[in-house]
């Protein structure tokens, strides 16, 4: 008698475990999917932000170029430009 109790617990422990253990799979997937769409958006934005680099470069030596503007003076404008939102961090806009 005591062997079938002790039986009728151990199989709701197994089962109990093998369910844990599937939902434990379903969940790593869905983790491992999350992770490889925003590694996805990751490196899209890294590409768009080397890319609007290279534009503003691109800009600032024509600019320069055509105008004898100096390197001081974009600094000078940028900070302007960053301070509007009245905080000078490096971004535009609140943070």
């Amino acid at each position: 008698m005591i062997d079938w109790i002790f039986e009728i617990v151990q199989d709701r422990n197994i089962r109990k475990a093998q369910d844990d253990a599937a939902s434990a799979r379903i969940e790593a997937q869905r983790f491992r999917s999350r992770t490889t769409r925003q590694g996805g958006e990751i490196a899209k934005l890294r590409k768009e932000v080397a890319q609007l680099a290279l534009t503003c470069q691109a800009l600032w030596e024509i600019t320069r170029e055509q105008s004898g503007l100096s390197d001081e003076a974009i600094e000078q404008k940028i900070r302007e430009v960053d301070g509007r939102d009245g905080k000078v961090d490096g971004r535009m806009g609140k943070s």
